[in-house]
């Protein structure tokens, strides 16, 4: 029990920590960030070509960092945001993700189908979290040209349900499997992301006992797989 209270307060110190450097990081990260937009309206008919790439390297990368941020302090939030259980619809939290991802769903033409998922005990934000980041994930790293099909099911195991993910897209060699969830891991491939999404994954179905993997997909692609077991307390 003193183990649990130390671990919590741990976490809750870090999720301040984090909170505070954000905050920091963002005020002048948006200075930046708006300048050199005001640059590019205000200054754009003077600047050459390679004047505007500048000013659009400044911007691109301000986003990124920002998205970084917020990632850092998502995963640092995980441990410490612990809400009591509820039991919590699958289906209504893919469709919470959907809505999130509506433009990316659009813009790429993707298809997000799921089958039979099922009802689970845990942490409802926490879940929206973890598939926004895998079903994203998936319509993000496609090879060009590619329609992302993403798939989502589940199947009953002795004590726990399996939680599916299955993409076409350009999926991850054996020897970078069991890397890819460590925070900063980016794999050389189509697409940007901040390194920390699967580590956040991770977090979130470990910290509910479960485990978290990949393989590869039959037709091609990746085939994510998370474990959530029925009881609370111990890992499936």
């Amino acid at each position: 029990m003193e183990h649990a209270e130390e671990v919590a307060r741990s976490n809750a110190d870090l999720a301040r920590f984090a909170s505070v450097v954000a905050h920091d990081l963002k005020s002048p990260l948006q200075v930046i960030s708006g300048f050199a937009e005001m640059l590019g309206e205000t200054h754009g008919d003077v600047l050459d070509e390679r004047g505007r790439e500048y000013v659009s390297y400044i911007v691109k990368n301000a986003a990124r960092l920002n998205r970084l941020i917020d990632d850092l302090v998502s995963w640092a939030r995980v441990g410490a945001d612990r809400r009591p259980p509820e039991v919590v619809p699958l289906d209504r939290v893919l469709a919470e993700v959907r809505a999130r991802l509506a433009d990316d769903i659009a813009a790429s033409g993707a298809s997000v189908v799921s089958v039979a998922l099922p009802e689970v005990t845990g942490d409802a934000t926490q879940f929206v979290l973890l598939l926004h980041h895998l079903v994203a994930n998936a319509i993000t790293f496609v090879a060009a040209g590619t329609r992302p099909d993403v798939r989502l099911s589940a199947s009953r195991m002795a004590d726990a349900w399996c939680i599916e993910v299955a993409d076409n897209g350009v999926g991850i060699e054996p020897e970078y499997r069991s890397q890819v969830f460590g925070i900063f891991q980016r794999l050389p491939r189509p697409g940007e992301g901040t390194g920390i999404g699967l580590a956040l994954c991770q977090r979130i179905v470990e910290l509910r006992g479960g485990a978290i993997w990949v393989e590869e997909n039959a037709g091609g692609g990746s085939r994510f797989r998370f474990t959530v077991p029925d009881d609370l307390g111990s890992p499936a």
